[in-house]
């Protein structure tokens, strides 16, 4: 496994917020700054090279050279148990099947009991307007849970 772990954590049924960059970064911002507000400490991070193929170069003072591998880090907090996942970069296709299938196995291994993950959602409002969230569950009792609580259903 190319899970790095720093530090061993004890959690009771923990639930996972996970975040990678997308429209804005909406997601990740908003998982970002719930992760500084609640001071939670960095206990593991993935190793992406194996995932991630550079599309491009970084110049600087007219030398080229790979950027560096964006970073991948678990975060804990122990009480009330959250774990937060932020991915600085969107990976694609089989490689980001890969990634996503080693999250979801170390969730289950560290006894993670719910997964949320983050998106921004394009629609015609101003700024004006009152936010809105909507929802996608992975089961029935998923989506009850949404409605319980007034998440608009996609």
């Amino acid at each position: 496994m190319s899970i790095k772990i720093r530090s061993k954590v004890k959690l009771h049924h923990p639930i996972l917020l996970a975040a990678w960059p997308g429209m804005g970064n909406v997601a990740l911002g908003a998982i970002h700054y719930l992760r500084k507000k609640l001071a939670m400490a960095e206990f593991a991070k993935i190793d992406v090279t194996q995932f991630y193929h550079p599309e491009g170069i970084v110049v600087v003072d007219g030398l080229g050279k790979l950027p560096s591998s964006p970073k991948s880090i678990f975060y804990n907090l122990i009480e009330p148990p959250i774990i937060v996942f932020e991915n600085e970069i969107q990976i694609g296709g089989e490689e980001g099947m890969k990634l996503i299938k080693l999250v979801l196995d170390f969730a289950r291994e560290i006894g993670t009991v719910q997964i949320i993950t983050a998106a921004a959602f394009p629609t015609t409002s101003s700024y004006k307007d009152p936010s809105q969230i909507f929802g996608v569950a992975g089961s029935i009792s998923g989506m009850e849970q949404l409605r319980r609580l007034n998440i608009q259903i996609m």
